[in-house]
């Protein structure tokens, strides 16, 4: 018999799998490449978006928020280079480019009002924080969010550590006039409330005080006065400067004439710390005509030196004032337009005659802008001298009106029966 175990099929033998030889390394398809995503390309509305975007940022950190929406003119240079990747060149640097033309368009809007400084708080001039609350403060500087600081003088001396406060107290009264440079002044301004603009430009001060006024009331007062050296611009872009005289007053006019009056060495120094300025602007319009390589930031290093004399002329211009005699004194106060009130009111005709509306008091218009001035009830309160423009000013506020015949007949009266009670009550 057959074994039945030999139909079974023997399983082929197992074969190991060739090994590379060492020496031999696998070959391997080389991977592809894979190129590069083009960049989109940037689209005009997107190209224009950027753009709006960082001038507005630059604006706001300069400036903070746009007053108004005049357009601003955007000149820039550069060069497109092409290359991997391409690339813009900026020549200023545009963060350089982009300041200078905000500064320019700012500055354009001119913010300047002689006797008041620029509120950025409040973005104007007429509000109340642009004018000092009393007659002894000066201006302090601008605090944080660009609001006018004021502070009565002899405190601001202390806190500059100025050891003059003891000479504003003295029985002879002395005055002290003290010099601030602009950066002193904004050095808490933050820079988007108006520390670099050029609409108001702060470049110093000189403060000066206190002066003895004589009030509507008859009543002595202290006065303090800061003159400021502004910048400011024209639309065309041409830098002005003035000399911007801040004080305490509601009649500004008046206020300046009885200054002038009593004080004559300071509409002098004044005078020329005026024509001065108005030299070196005159010296800068040319500067920018010709466009010489002199920036006007050099010229603008002179105002310093013009505020310098100004207080040199002020505190030199009171110590004269000192020691003149009492006998020079009292000559001129001979020519008093004061001591002729009752002269004038001797040759005075109706139409002389006036009622202040604020004050409730009668005004009496002398010779050569004599003005003086008297209760309803005849007693002499003060006289001064007035310009026509100041007078009209009055009648068109209509602050001063014209009395009829009933009403300067009544107060000539009450002047006749006083006597000489009228003249002497002015002495």
């Amino acid at each position: 018999m057959r074994d039945p175990s030999s139909d079974t099929q023997a399983p082929p033998p197992r074969t190991e799998p060739s090994q590379t030889p060492p020496n031999k390394a696998a070959k391997r398809r080389p991977r592809r490449r894979r190129k590069p995503k083009a960049t989109p390309a940037a689209t005009p509305q997107s190209l224009e978006n950027l753009l709006i975007e960082t001038v507005r940022a630059k604006y706001q950190a300069m400036f903070g928020k746009a007053a108004n929406d005049i357009p601003i003119d955007l000149n820039l240079s550069f060069q497109v280079v092409p290359g991997d990747p391409w690339r813009l060149d900026f020549d200023p640097p545009l963060e350089e480019q982009l300041g200078d033309v905000l500064e320019q368009h700012e500055a354009r809007q001119s913010c300047f009002t002689q006797g008041r400084v620029y509120c950025f708080q409040c973005d104007a001039a007429d509000c109340d924080h642009g004018v000092p609350g009393s007659p002894s403060e000066v201006f302090a500087g601008y605090d944080p969010v660009g609001q006018p600081r004021w502070c009565d003088m002899a405190q601001f001396l202390l806190d500059l550590k100025d050891e003059r406060v003891d000479q504003l107290y003295r029985e002879n009264g002395q005055v002290v006039a003290r010099q601030l440079a602009g950066h002193h002044l904004k050095n808490r301004q933050l820079s988007p409330f108006g520390k670099s603009s050029k609409r108001f430009s702060l470049i110093g001060q000189v403060i000066l005080g206190y002066l003895s006024m004589v009030g509507h009331g008859g009543e002595r007062e202290r006065l303090a006065i800061s003159f400021q050296a502004v910048e400011s611009r024209t639309p065309q872009g041409l830098i002005r400067l003035h000399l911007n005289v801040v004080m305490h007053g509601e009649d500004r006019d008046e206020l300046e004439t009885r200054l002038e009056e009593q004080y004559g060495w300071i509409r002098r120094a004044r005078r020329q710390a005026e024509e001065r300025l108005a030299g070196l602007e005159q010296q800068l319009a040319q500067l920018k005509k010709k466009g010489s390589g002199v920036k006007p930031r050099q010229l603008l290093r002179q105002v310093p030196e013009i505020l310098q004399q100004l207080r040199q002329q002020l505190q030199q211009g009171y110590r004269q004032r000192q020691r003149r005699t009492k006998h020079a004194e009292e000559r001129r106060a001979l020519l008093r337009p004061i001591d002729k009130a009752m002269a004038d009111v001797e040759t005075a005709r109706m139409e002389d005659f006036f009622f202040d509306t604020r004050e409730e008091t009668v005004i009496l218009r002398g010779r050569r802008g004599r003005c003086h001035v008297f209760t309803q009830a005849g007693k002499h309160v003060t006289s001064f001298v007035i310009g026509e423009n100041a007078t009209h000013g009055r009648f068109r506020r209509g602050r001063w009106e014209p009395m009829d015949q009933n009403q300067c007949e009544s107060f000539l009266t009450t002047l006749a029966r006083l006597g000489s009670g009228g003249s002497s009550a002015s002495g």
